[in-house]
């Protein structure tokens, strides 16, 4: 069943001449018939309609929050910066955190467009773990709800070895087995977990992806923030206690992310509660049992951390049921040239003028060993879409990326039957020699003295549309 925001909420250009409680009354069926928390904002991040269990999860009325920015309803609440910035920036947000109420959730926010794709408001959900509904009650729920594929989430690209991955990784999940995934830093290991996570949820968007970077968490913090503790555990903690992330992911994934790096003493502790799948909460003698699926993912070696001392061999052989190792991009031209097509359609979402790249700039890019990967391929067209106009050429790569290429390597020839027209291929030679120069002397202003010209005709050329 599919439904569109634009039959149930007023289009941009009149939403601006409605009152504010116009929300309320047109999207009151259909929020009131959601189990979770939902609000629909405007552009602005200003609350216009929300029901009952948002109200619940906010510790808020339904009135004192319509009309009001969300920021100033948590302002200095992590989560709740994160989602006005998802809203003002026009992206969809899924992040698990503590609320101000002091209530865990597990929060998605989908952009709401109109016909035209033009984006007027966003659709905030607040997804409760510890409203635990058995699976049988998921597969009932009359609505789904799904990106629409404006939103700058993660790239994913598919191809034979992601195909295979998924398979494998997905296969493992369904039969709670946990799933362990390696590789260099930014092969795109987050981006498969969460790919992941959409495959064994059946498609629902409310089960939960609590996603953990291990390395970030203070040993002396590690217990209540993997366990949660209770009320007056110790000193400074919250009144009404807190949920530790294992408990937000329950009846969903729980991913540890660089697991390489958490300390000997706390491995200790997530081995004991992967033994049997309970734990208590810090200041409770209860034990809890935990209804999740947990992928891990490390850019470490762990059988060498192993014979070092550093990784305890019996977690190693509890995360690594199967194990999964995400391929570096080196050498692969074909995904180089794929998920920087898919980078480039991002980045024209919220450019102006579009941007595009001239050949010489994407065989460049086709041939770099890239030893950040995936993120070092985003990191480089983004500084590409920051300094160049219209059309980017070589000229325009970060100098850590121009300084690593050969200083004397020409472009690359075209293979027979295939050259450029003349004037391309001057432009590109033009473009090699500009590159070179300025990497050679330092300053556009040296390099324009080597070659011959004023600086204010390098500078042209180096800007040119």
């Amino acid at each position: 069943m599919k439904f569109y925001a634009s039959d149930l909420l007023p289009q941009p250009e009149i939403a601006a001449r409605l009152p504010a409680d116009y929300y309320g009354a047109a999207a009151s069926d259909l929020l009131a018939a959601m189990p979770d928390g939902l609000a629909v904002l405007s552009l602005d991040g200003v609350v216009r309609a929300a029901n009952r269990p948002f109200e619940r999860l906010m510790n808020r009325s339904i009135a004192e929050m319509r009309g009001r920015p969300l920021i100033l309803l948590g302002s200095t609440n992590e989560i709740v910066a994160a989602i006005d910035g998802a809203v003002s920036r026009m992206r969809q947000l899924d992040v698990a955190g503590t609320l101000e109420s002091g209530r865990t959730v597990f929060a998605s926010v989908r952009i709401l467009r109109d016909d035209k794709g033009e984006a007027f408001g966003a659709l905030l959900i607040l997804n409760d773990p510890s409203r635990a509904r058995a699976p049988a009650d998921r597969r009932k729920d009359p609505f789904r709800f799904s990106g629409d594929g404006h939103d700058a989430g993660p790239v994913f690209i598919e191809s034979a070895e992601s195909a295979t991955l998924l398979r494998q990784g997905a296969a493992a999940l369904s039969r709670n087995a946990r799933v362990l995934l390696t590789g260099e830093s930014g092969t795109g290991k987050t981006e498969l977990a969460r790919r992941l996570r959409d495959l064994v949820s059946g498609g629902s968007t409310t089960m939960p992806f609590v996603h953990v970077n291990c390395g970030s968490i203070p040993e002396s913090l590690f217990e209540s923030e993997m366990f949660g503790y209770e009320p007056g555990a110790f000193t400074g903690a919250a009144a009404r206690g807190k949920t530790g992330y294992v408990e937000a992911a329950e009846n969903g994934v729980l991913f540890l992310d660089e697991i390489g790096e958490i300390p000997l003493p706390m491995q200790a502790k997530l081995l004991t509660f992967l033994e049997d799948g309970t734990f208590m909460r810090v200041g409770s003698p209860v034990r809890r049992r935990a209804r999740i699926k947990i992928i891990s993912a490390t850019n470490r070696h762990l059988p060498e951390m192993i014979e070092a001392g550093t990784f305890r061999r019996d977690l190693y052989y509890r995360l690594a049921v199967v194990s999964l190792e995400c391929p570096p991009l080196r050498g692969r031209r074909e995904l180089v040239r794929a998920i920087g097509e898919a980078f480039l359609k991002r980045i024209n979402r919220e450019r102006e003028p579009s941007l595009s790249l001239a050949p010489a700039l994407w065989e460049a890019l086709l041939d770099h060993d890239w030893p950040g990967n995936i993120r070092e391929l985003s990191n480089v067209l983004e500084h590409v879409a920051a300094v160049a106009d219209n059309r980017a050429t070589a000229v325009h790569l970060p100098p850590h990326f121009r300084s690593a290429r050969a200083p004397d390597a020409l472009p690359a020839a075209a293979p027979d039957g295939d050259e450029p027209p003349l004037r391309e291929a001057l432009r590109q030679y033009e473009d090699f020699l500009i590159s070179r120069a300025i990497d050679r002397h330092g300053s556009k202003r040296r390099a324009a003295k080597a070659l011959g010209v004023d600086i204010g005709t390098l500078v042209r050329k180096t800007t040119r549309r």
